[in-house]
């Protein structure tokens, strides 16, 4: 398939197709390990910050690629690294599936660090920037606006998968809908080429544009301001079901009432 253009009538279609890879790449990568984390802590016969550890250092890794791939986005095409991110998402999530002790967790679990680099938010709204100018921010808010039911989705679903069949069972069911729904979806509507030669030169292109920001002391708050945010809201996502379960709440009662995060996230969004 051709690349999407800004003005081609299909050019939403880029856009739908993120905002359904959005929901299953959060859900099964970012959000299912609250669901199983304790199960995992109890077969490995690992402390609970020795298993909280192994999902830390994934998000450290993620966001020490998040620049790197942003710019080889923004110069060679978001297809192949988020379909690479997506095939990622499913071989890590088989093998998280089969760990028996901590350093196998936290392999896997630093590749699965990689694989958020490449799925995540940041990598779609590179590649959103590829193909829309006027309607970027358009774009964008709907694509976080399915994103915020991520959640939504994947902590009820991945619960009932792990009472089903079991926790390793459940991630195998994660691993198989990331191949089946995320790779084919972003190797078909994901643009293979990035900023054409003769266009407007992009943020990975910008350098006075970037010392002038970092000289922006607004700009140096909102860098502290959004790491602390997303600080408070890793760790709510990641001991919220726990809480609520300590609470004498069920674990399927604890996955739906956790599920209401989603929607009030779309609307605080929307707001």
């Amino acid at each position: 398939m051709p690349d999407p253009d800004e003005n081609s009538p299909g050019r939403w279609r880029l856009a739908a197709a993120l905002g359904v890879t959005q929901v299953v790449s959060w859900g099964s990568v970012y959000y299912a390990f609250a669901v199983v984390m304790e199960s995992v802590q109890r077969e490995l016969g690992a402390s609970a910050g020795v298993t909280v550890g192994a999902y830390s250092v994934a998000l450290l890794v993620s966001g020490l690629l998040a620049a790197p791939v942003g710019r080889h986005i923004d110069r060679h095409g978001a297809r192949r690294a988020m379909t690479a991110g997506s095939v990622g998402a499913a071989l890590l999530l088989a093998l998280f599936s089969q760990v028996t002790t901590a350093p196998a967790l936290y392999a896997v679990w630093a590749g699965l660090g990689v694989v958020m680099g490449l799925t995540l938010y940041e990598p779609a709204f590179a590649s959103l920037a590829l193909v829309y100018r006027t309607d970027l921010r358009k774009a964008i808010t709907y694509v976080t606006l399915a994103g915020g039911f991520a959640s939504t989705v994947f902590w009820p679903l991945t619960q009932w998968l792990a009472t089903a069949l079991g926790w390793r069972e459940a991630m195998l069911v994660l691993a198989a809908i990331n191949l089946v729904v995320c790779v084919p979806l972003h190797a078909r509507y994901l643009p293979a080429r990035g900023r054409p030669a003769g266009g407007p030169p992009g943020a990975a292109d910008d350098a006075p544009g970037r010392a002038r920001l970092v000289a922006d002391r607004r700009f140096r708050w909102l860098a502290l301001a959004f790491p602390l945010n997303m600080l408070a809201f890793a760790a709510m996502g990641l001991h919220l079901l726990a809480m609520l379960k300590e609470q004498g709440f069920t674990p399927e009662k604890a996955a739906l009432l956790a599920a209401l995060v989603g929607p009030m996230q779309v609307a605080g969004r929307i707001a």
